[in-house]
């Protein structure tokens, strides 16, 4: 599955992609151009729960656990930056989750 994200956030396509069935999802990896968080803070958006404007900007992509390694190897090789966000699961179906542990990601180099 695939969803270009855009002004409903990480989390909000994260539940897009997610709709119609029995799966849920949690965030663990939030990348985002830099100042992204200060420009959130300013505009009052909540950032920390990945349903700002400022999470937005990338493709999500559902992988298959088998197919990860050669997946993000194969977009590296071709110079795509990428990064796994977070994981599939069956806990609270149709509900994104922002790990505890998030890791707010700012990217300089793009």
């Amino acid at each position: 599955a695939m969803s270009d994200i855009t002004g409903f956030g990480l989390a909000g396509h994260t539940k897009e992609l997610l709709q119609h069935s029995n799966l849920s999802a949690v965030i663990e990896k939030v990348p985002s151009i830099t100042l992204s968080r200060e420009l959130s803070a300013d505009l009052g958006y909540a950032f920390e729960e990945c349903r700002a404007h400022e999470t937005a900007g990338g493709m999500l992509l559902a992988v298959d656990n088998e197919m990860i390694e050669e997946f993000t190897n194969a977009l590296t090789n071709s110079n795509v930056p990428n990064w796994i966000v977070g994981t599939i699961d069956k806990k609270r179906p149709g509900v994104v989750r922002v790990s505890d542990d998030v890791e707010f990601l700012e990217i300089t180099d793009f």
